[in-house]
């Protein structure tokens, strides 16, 4: 991401100006074009066409329904994106990077970038299953309240985060971001600690406010 980050302004990787689901083979627009469309999934893509990182890379072996991504009628690097269901070939969150507060090398260190997959969005190993109750989640409460908080992938005893300064740290609670924020939810102006129950459609509150979101599978509601 770094490396990406150098050849582009200090921009972290960033497919489009705008979320919605684009064509994943080749003649897609350029990465960045006024007028083109991204996914999450396409942002992470980038690093496999600019800066030989493998689809293998993308895969996390506890996050249940995702593979690594293949397809041998094609250069990979001719391509946008993880095949046209690409929730199944990437297992992380990104910042979300469209709209007001998009990270940038220059962003607060102690901004979370990526991480495991944000417990309160479809996956598709758990697609199809009940839902995770919001209400029930209370980052100041006892141990198994904060849990509910936590990703999914690793059975809700924390997560792998990835900051803006580079280090990786497995998190044993979501509100390890700058001061205390929840990384998996938007701000509200009185609650940084749980937030709001994100959507594809939400944004960071402000530019120390991280918003970590994953594509749904095919077919789940974004």
């Amino acid at each position: 991401m770094l490396i990406y980050a150098g050849d582009y302004d200090d921009e972290f990787p960033r497919q489009g100006t705008y979320y919605g689901a684009i064509p994943y083979q080749t003649g897609n627009p350029r990465p960045l074009s006024a007028n083109s469309k991204g996914t999450i999934t396409s942002n992470f893509y980038l690093l496999v066409k600019y800066v030989e990182v493998t689809p293998k890379s993308f895969v996390c072996t506890g996050d249940a329904g995702t593979v690594q991504y293949t397809n041998a009628a094609v250069d990979l690097t001719d391509l946008w994106d993880f095949g046209p269901d690409p929730s199944k070939h990437c297992s992380y969150t990104y910042h979300f990077p469209y709209g007001e507060y998009p990270l940038t090398t220059s962003s607060d260190p102690g901004m979370a970038l990526a991480a495991d997959r944000n417990p309160w969005l479809p996956t598709p190993g758990y697609f199809g299953r009940p839902k995770r109750d919001f209400e029930s989640f209370d980052p100041n409460g006892d141990r198994e309240s904060v849990k509910l908080g936590n990703a999914i992938t690793h059975q809700k005893d924390g997560q792998y985060v990835l900051y803006v300064d580079g280090h990786t740290s497995f998190e044993k609670t979501t509100t390890c971001g700058v001061n205390g924020d929840n990384i998996y939810t938007s701000q509200t102006a009185t609650d940084i600690k749980k937030g709001i129950l994100p959507t594809m459609t939400s944004q960071p509150a402000n530019k120390t406010d991280s918003l970590l979101l994953h594509d749904p599978p095919k077919g789940a509601a974004r």
